[in-house]
């Protein structure tokens, strides 16, 4: 299940690619030409502990909610806002609204904003229930860092306002809430293992099942898997590679079928004909083995996967034990 935070999606991949905070895209903003956010100075970015810091937000007074989790409201003003917004993306990369499709294009939209917020509900009260808090001075910093970013205030304040209409406490808020949410998730990925079990194999990707046991047949009879894979595998990224797929992880390939029969091997080992799903479509694997690590490194790419899964599991565990009143559709 992928992450559907709010605002959490995109820290997380500058986090784990260990990216800074100012690579986070800006929340939509709209601000004046008038409007100048305060720059961080030198004093302000070192500022001392005891300068007074933005922790969690208390529970907003009760009013109209599109949820309620754990009893704490999801406003529904900030839920119909993010759909409107949301509604006129849709509408400017063409989709129509009004068809068939775009019906259910837009109630799956109004279901995945009302699940991020939820999910950033539950970030947010694990945040103030542990005492994660982020300075004054983080934030500006933050921001001034976004303005040098977008080459100055003018600049940045007429991308935020051709991406859409936000005041400048929402902008400031949203940056807050994501740079917790970031500290959230450097403390429950910070023990992912940096190493892993993983194996390194090659696999022949065919449409349909004759073609794979005729090339099974050969490769037992003694015919050289790199050989047949370069003639006959439709995984055209693979097969001039004689069908290898590197070294991976357990949970760090595309395909869960091939990955499981790829860690039931041995080196040199090959597989059966392994049928799986690809895009709706049934085809079918034959793998082999090449090699195998009980703690190999894990790439950049495998330790973001790994910490992903490790933060979406964390979340799922919360949902599941969290009392969630969904009120609107």
């Amino acid at each position: 299940m992928s992450l559907r935070l709010f605002l959490c999606m995109a820290i997380l991949a500058g986090l784990l690619a260990a990216c800074g905070v100012s690579d986070v895209p800006p929340q939509s903003v709209r601000i004046t030409p008038a409007v100048i956010l305060p720059t961080a100075t030198a004093a302000s970015k070192a500022a001392p502990p005891t300068q007074p810091s933005l922790g969690p937000t208390a529970v907003p007074t009760e009013g109209p909610a599109a949820a309620r989790v754990n009893g704490h409201p999801v406003p529904l003003a900030e839920f119909e806002k993010n759909v409107v917004r949301r509604q006129a993306e849709m509408t400017k990369q063409g989709i129509n609204l009004t068809t068939t499709e775009g019906t259910a294009a837009l109630a799956e939209m109004r279901r995945q904003i009302l699940e991020g917020m939820i999910e950033q509900e539950l970030i947010d009260q694990q945040v103030a229930q542990q005492g994660i808090t982020v300075t004054q001075a983080e934030v500006d910093a933050a921001i001034s860092q976004s303005i040098a970013d977008s080459g100055g205030v003018d600049a940045f304040n007429k991308y935020l306002s051709n991406v859409a209409g936000m005041t400048v406490e929402e902008y400031r808020e949203g940056q807050r809430e994501g740079m917790l949410t970031q500290k959230m998730i450097e403390q429950v990925t910070r023990n992912v293992p940096m190493t892993g079990e993983q194996v390194h194999a090659r696999h022949i990707l065919l449409n349909t099942k004759a073609e794979a046991d005729s090339l099974l047949a050969q490769l037992r009879a003694g015919a050289d898997f790199a050989v047949l894979a370069q003639r006959f595998s439709k995984d055209t990224i693979t097969s001039a590679g004689g069908g290898d797929l590197g070294w991976f992880p357990r949970g760090g390939l595309f395909d869960a079928a091939l990955e499981q029969a790829s860690f039931d091997l041995q080196p040199g080992q090959i597989s059966g004909v392994v049928p799986s799903d690809l895009g709706g479509q049934t085809v079918y694997h034959i793998v082999q083995v090449v090699e195998r690590d009980p703690a190999r490194a894990l790439s950049d790419d495998a330790l973001l996967a790994a910490r992903r899964m490790a933060f979406q599991r964390w979340l799922d565990d919360l949902k599941a034990l969290a009392k969630i009143e969904r009120l609107v559709q």
